[in-house]
């Protein structure tokens, strides 16, 4: 299926979902006149901004968030845990086998956190068509 966008008998313009064969089936189907305003659609570029709304998407899924204050929660919640466990290390004690676990993850979270800020400045000067595909983004 593609998308078309053409101009309805009322001025206006319409956008549709056609399947196949939709040239022939337009050229049968209209007017001279009302095929003249027949055109593919053309989506408009993605934005910066499309981007960095994918980049936060996707960092709502990692952090298990449904929407920004709880994705900003969870986040100083493990960064957080994170300085805890820190400063217990540089204060000379040591990490049990599940605290290093922990800290391993909370670790693991950040990098991962931070490979989809990088990905998404990186697409923010000129953005693919594709930007919402998983290639460009860190797995």
């Amino acid at each position: 299926m593609s998308a078309w966008r053409f101009v309805n008998s009322a001025g206006s313009v319409v956008t549709r979902e056609i399947g196949d064969g939709i040239e022939s089936r337009l050229a049968s189907e209209l007017s001279a006149d009302e095929l003249a305003g027949v055109e593919p659609y053309q989506p408009p570029a993605p934005t910066a901004a499309d981007g960095r709304q994918e980049a936060q998407r996707r960092i709502f899924a990692l952090v298990g968030a449904t929407d920004f204050n709880g994705c900003i929660v969870r986040q100083l919640n493990a960064s957080m845990r994170a300085t805890e466990l820190t400063n217990r290390i540089a204060l000379g004690s040591a990490l049990s086998a599940a605290e290093q676990a922990e800290a391993t993850a909370l670790q693991t979270l950040a990098n991962r956190i931070m490979s989809i800020r990088v990905a998404s400045n990186a697409m923010e000067v000129a953005p693919p068509a594709s930007y919402r595909d998983d290639a460009h983004w860190p797995t």
